[in-house]
């Protein structure tokens, strides 16, 4: 991921309005499919660079670090992504107790 930092930074100084989409691949259904450690290096260099970010529901846990189980939670998450970078977050699929169940 740093490799990932590096490029991005270097090519926005040559072009600062470079559009940078971010699909944190991290895991799914409650499993992490990297490191443990690598969320932490996700929501610390790479998130603030993002201009589009497509995390799925566990990967926006993994980003702001709890759960979320309510659209109320999912809002507030992806407001707290805003705030750290992306103007332009989009959850890919979101799953929720009770009557809103899945949205995908």
């Amino acid at each position: 991921l740093q490799s990932v930092v590096e490029v991005v930074r270097r090519l926005r100084r040559h072009n600062p309005g470079l559009v940078y989409v971010c699909d944190p691949v991290m895991g799914d259904n409650g499993k992490l499919y990297v490191k443990p450690e690598l969320p932490r290096v996700f929501r610390e260099a790479v998130v603030p660079l993002a201009t589009v970010l497509t995390p799925n529901h566990f990967e926006l846990e993994q980003l702001v670090g709890r759960k979320v189980e309510t659209m109320e939670e999912a809002v507030a998450a992806v407001d707290e992504l805003h705030a750290h970078g992306p103007p332009t977050v989009v959850v890919t699929s979101l799953y929720l107790a009770g009557p809103q169940g899945a949205i995908t």
